[in-house]
């Protein structure tokens, strides 16, 4: 019996599908990816059938291009029947430049699942992967500040916080920013990450983990604005704030 099924649309290959493939299998798994199982002339439709009765889990890769295909809902009917048949969790889902509303109009079924999403990178998917191929955990789950020794937390509100990091990668300091997804605009933070003005401090890197949007920010050294403008009433009320706003 293979491990892992890798159900995906074309489109997705090169971003996430054949490296995904390529470093489970790397890391000793047996993967049934089409490049792989699939030759010429074969049936696609029995070879996918022989593939999912074959599989530990099938890995289902969620993406705007998979919800337009016509035989999406047949493989997703088929995956659930065979978690259904064996009482067991065997759909494990990644989000691939998608929110929960877009899953949530494709299949309320699978915006209820806790899912990783492909802005993490190959090797946090992979990390989360061998959680549950493991069996030490019973849901996909990834710690979406691996990559981060966290300093401090700079400020915590009712929507989220921001925490002073160091990137393992290199040691360098950053700010990274967790907000509840429902306040933040997903599209224009990954916009922003596009943007360079002077003085502005754009987010270097966004990504969704469960229900929090993430930011990687540039660390400027300083005092609160607060501090700077008003230090002996220690915040900005009032017609202080409105001459400022102006």
């Amino acid at each position: 019996m293979n491990d892992i099924f890798i159900s995906h649309a074309s489109e997705d290959k090169d971003a996430i599908a054949r490296p995904l493939a390529a470093v489970l299998r790397a890391r000793g798994f047996s993967v049934w990816y089409d490049e792989y199982e699939l030759r010429v002339g074969d049936s696609i439709r029995a070879g996918i059938d022989r593939g999912l009765g074959s599989c530990r889990f099938a890995v289902l890769i969620l993406s705007r291009s998979y919800f337009v295909k016509s035989w999406a809902q047949w493989e997703l009917n088929a995956l659930l029947h065979v978690e259904a048949s064996r009482k067991a969790q065997f759909v494990l889902p990644i989000w691939h430049e998608v929110t929960r509303t877009d899953v949530a109009q494709f299949s309320p079924i699978l915006a209820d699942r806790v899912a990783v999403t492909s802005d993490t990178g190959i090797d946090a998917i992979v990390a989360s992967l061998l959680r549950v191929l493991h069996g030490e955990e019973s849901a996909v789950e990834t710690d979406p500040l691996a990559d981060y020794e966290v300093l401090y937390t700079v400020h915590q509100a009712h929507y989220g916080r921001v925490l002073k990091c160091r990137r393992k990668s290199d040691h360098a300091l950053c700010i990274v920013k967790e907000s509840e997804s429902r306040c933040v605009d997903l599209a224009a933070l990954r916009l922003l990450t596009t943007v360079q003005v002077e003085n502005l401090a754009s987010p270097s890197k966004v990504w969704q983990a469960g229900r929090f949007t993430y930011e990687e920010l540039p660390y400027v050294g300083g005092i609160r604005l607060s501090q700077a403008v008003v230090p002996q009433i220690g915040g900005l009320t009032g017609s202080v704030l409105e001459s400022c706003h102006r």
